[in-house]
């Protein structure tokens, strides 16, 4: 485990035990990550990796048993850089994706687009880079006449 982590993490953040997991590339190659994503399995949203907006391999696995739970566990969050939804059914994800607050969301995995405007919500912030929209934060308007 890097040494970063135990600093990083309380006591009661260790003590749900993390899962070191990784994601393989469809040719099995390994990933592009140096170390293995680190995944709270047995999390919930009031776990610091849940509350945090974290930069890093991290994931929490939060469990739902409803659609709408799961949007209130995705939006309850001071944040809204990116999400992710992952459904059998794309354009039902589109739907789900619409209720959810935050800039990107990809679906099943789906490649980011560097053509559309990337950027978060609430305390994500609210600017744009990429697309029409991240050139015209960087146009200055002027009227004559």
């Amino acid at each position: 485990m890097p040494k970063v982590w135990p600093n990083w993490c309380s006591p009661e953040c260790r003590a749900q035990s993390p899962t070191r997991c990784s994601t393989p590339r469809a040719d099995g190659s390994p990933t592009f990550r140096s170390r293995s994503t680190r995944c709270w399995a047995r999390s919930n949203n009031n776990h610091r990796t849940a509350r945090e907006e974290i930069f890093g391999p991290v994931s929490s696995i939060i469990p739902f048993t409803t659609e709408e739970e799961a949007i209130a566990i995705a939006n309850d969050s001071e944040y809204g850089l990116a999400a992710a939804i992952w459904a059998a059914d794309p354009d039902h994800a589109r739907a789900v994706a619409k209720r959810v607050r935050a800039g990107r969301i990809r679906i099943n995995g789906s490649p980011i687009n560097p053509r559309t405007p990337h950027g978060g919500f609430k305390l994500s912030g609210i600017g744009r880079e990429f697309g029409r929209f991240g050139v015209e934060d960087f146009t200055e308007y002027q009227s004559i006449g």
